[in-house]
């Protein structure tokens, strides 16, 4: 579920072992971190945690929020945005929790991407057009700037999304079960 935040690139498609893009690579071993220190002040970082809390309020839901500034270099050569935002799924465990309800909302600064990674019980309920939508909704603001704005426009969508499917589910999955990922946007 990808979107482009500046519908000016062209999408990668998605293959386990990507072609080498010098380009890519360039790119990310030119950016500056101090860009995404900048719009991810703590302040920020405190608000989209707010956010992510009041998204998993009531129901079992988990979501976690990853913004990566760039690729690492050894993988940037070859990884896309969509292969990096799998690994992180797998790395960080959202694929893990009790009742598979867990989303990864990944945010590449220097690609200017998002992805939604969904757990196979949601995604099953949501599908491909649902986190689609979600991410239009989300680049709107962010391509305007507004980026921790367009993050808890995502999140606050995201948090809708959880408790439909708490919602449809059974009575254990309507009961916060505690909260198994971090609320706080962990930045790369």
């Amino acid at each position: 579920m990808t979107t482009l935040i500046d519908d000016a690139l062209p999408e990668t498609p998605v293959t386990a072992y990507s072609s080498a893009n010098w380009s890519r690579w360039l790119r990310h071993a030119c950016y500056l971190p101090w860009r995404t220190r900048r719009v991810f002040r703590p302040e920020v970082c405190v608000q989209i945690a707010e956010a992510v809390a009041n998204a998993e309020a009531g129901h079992a839901g988990e979501l976690m929020v990853i913004v990566e500034g760039h690729l690492p270099l050894a993988n940037a050569l070859r990884q896309t945005t969509r292969d990096r935002a799998v690994q992180l799924f797998g790395q960080y465990r959202v694929w893990d929790t009790e009742l598979n309800s867990g989303i990864l909302l990944y945010l590449n600064v220097c690609e200017r991407r998002l992805e939604i990674l969904a757990d196979r019980g949601i995604h099953a309920v949501s599908g491909t057009g649902h986190w689609q939508q979600i991410c239009r909704q989300m680049s709107q603001q962010l391509q305007q700037g507004a980026i921790a704005e367009g993050l808890i426009t995502g999140i606050t969508a995201l948090g809708q999304t959880l408790d439909q499917y708490a919602a449809g589910q059974t009575v254990s999955l309507a009961k916060d079960q505690g909260n198994e990922l971090p609320n706080q946007v962990i930045l790369l």
